[in-house]
């Protein structure tokens, strides 16, 4: 069946058919259409499932009878502001520490030290004592906040601080 997502071209003639099909809903759903054939599947499929749930939720607020019944629906599938702001804050700050890494391994940061190994240490030690004693404790009353460094793979991991943290550390 052309017409389904899931459909696999079995000669080049289905296949054109199918690729045209996939560009012009990519289109219509205002998704530029650049890629393989696996791509534009994908793009296309995540697009349907957003889709799907939109109606849903729509179908839920036409059930309510009342304003309220409607507006409490709502609210619950809206994030919350302070959840935006924590990912956010999460997003720069990872950011901001890849960069910094990304300046060690090239030995803009810590150019005295040879060893670029050595150097993505030392960054890590400095990172950390800085958030430690002076952003999120004191010399008095440091935290104890390990950054998550993958030596392996030379990647900052996922950090995870509640909100308050980490508007401390955006300030």
């Amino acid at each position: 069946m052309p017409n389904c997502i899931s459909f696999q071209p079995t000669n080049q003639d289905e296949k054109d058919d199918f690729l045209d099909l996939m560009m012009d809903e990519l289109i219509l759903r205002g998704i530029h259409p650049v890629g393989d054939i696996e791509e534009l599947r994908g793009h296309l499929k995540n697009k349907l499932v957003m889709e799907h749930k939109l109606c849903q939720h729509l179908k839920q607020l036409e059930h309510c009878s009342k304003l309220e019944q409607a507006l409490i629906i709502l609210l619950h599938k809206i994030p919350c502001i302070l959840h935006g702001e924590n990912h956010v804050g999460l997003k720069l700050l990872s950011m901001v520490l890849c960069e910094g890494f990304d300046n060690a391994e090239k030995g803009l940061l810590f150019a005295h030290i040879r060893s670029e190994m050595e150097r993505i240490k030392a960054n890590v030690y400095q990172i950390e004592k800085i958030l430690n004693t002076k952003i999120l404790g004191d010399d008095d009353g440091p935290v104890l906040w390990c950054l998550p460094y993958d030596n392996d793979n030379k990647m900052v991991g996922i950090i995870c601080l509640d909100n308050n943290r980490i508007r401390k550390v955006m300030l």
